[in-house]
């Protein structure tokens, strides 16, 4: 009985957002957060580049250009005074093509790894059978390939996308975390649940707010999103903050969209982003 009162005076603490968001599944929040993209295929977006890692003083700041497009495409291109910079991810069989690019130096394969929370905004269309039948083992039941897309993106980052909770956020706002590794509790996927891969999703309108996972070489990541519904477009936030190894990396600050852009068949060549052949040699660079 005093627990039944506790969990009631929580609800009515936080109102009637929390009591919609305690009961909602986790793949129907991803469903809700991938219906406001159904109208996309590519989204190109220009934003203010803040490079806070391995600056002193003052962040280097310049225009860059990041462009999503379906399934789980990411570039980033940017010119400062470091030279020029790009990203290129991919996932699936071109993974393999894909690698940040800094001063016309090929960095480690690890660097790709930075832009996952890029997964987001670009969820594909089709999911293989494996991925199908992983979700049903889960009890998903729902038949939306990019949210079934979705839903193995954050298994492969290590995110237990089946336990979930609320938490506060952003000065009064709650959020629907999906993710809470627990000892003994069994993995999401063939790999291990890695210790504090979690996604954030606003408990109304579903948007992303946080991603935390880690790469593949141990290096821990977070991103996080903000300022949705802006002066600009409602489903993309005004900022994105990068941070890795719990220090603020990059940030993107939103200038404009455009909307399906024409595809590009070079957009995600990383060879055609070496710039003038610079050397192609492998870097421990950034994590």
């Amino acid at each position: 009985m005093r627990r039944a009162g506790f969990i009631l005076l929580l609800v009515l603490g936080f109102g009637p957002s929390l009591a919609a968001a305690y009961s909602l599944p986790p793949e129907k929040a991803l469903q809700y957060w991938t219906q406001k993209l159904s109208h996309l295929s590519a989204l190109e977006v220009r934003a203010q580049h803040i490079l806070h890692e391995g600056i002193e003083g003052t962040p280097e700041v310049a225009e860059a250009t990041l462009l999503y497009r379906r399934p789980g495409r990411f570039r980033l291109l940017r010119t400062g005074a470091k030279g020029p910079w790009a990203a290129v991810l991919q996932h699936g069989a071109a993974a393999a093509a894909q690698g940040v690019v800094r001063g016309g130096v090929r960095l480690s394969s690890e660097s790709p790894a930075r832009y996952w929370f890029a997964y987001f905004f670009a969820p594909g269309a089709e999911v293989l059978a494996p991925e199908r039948s992983f979700a049903q083992e889960q009890g998903v039941l729902l038949d939306h390939p990019p949210t079934l897309w979705l839903l193995s993106r954050l298994s492969e980052a290590g995110v237990p996308w089946q336990k979930t909770r609320l938490a506060p956020y952003g000065g009064g706002k709650v959020a629907l975390v999906l993710g809470i590794p627990r000892r003994g509790s069994p993995p999401p996927s063939g790999l291990a649940a890695l210790p504090g891969a979690q996604a954030w999703f606003d408990n109304r309108d579903y948007f992303p707010v946080e991603f935390h996972w880690t790469g593949p070489k141990g290096t821990p990541y977070k991103a996080i999103f903000s300022e949705y519904k802006n002066d600009i477009v409602q489903y993309y936030p005004k900022r994105v903050a990068l941070w890795v190894n719990g220090e603020l990396a990059e940030e993107f600050v939103l200038l404009s969209v455009r909307e399906n852009p024409p595809e590009d068949p070079a957009a995600f060549d990383l060879g055609a982003l070496l710039l003038n052949g610079a050397s192609k040699k492998q870097t421990g660079g950034v994590p």
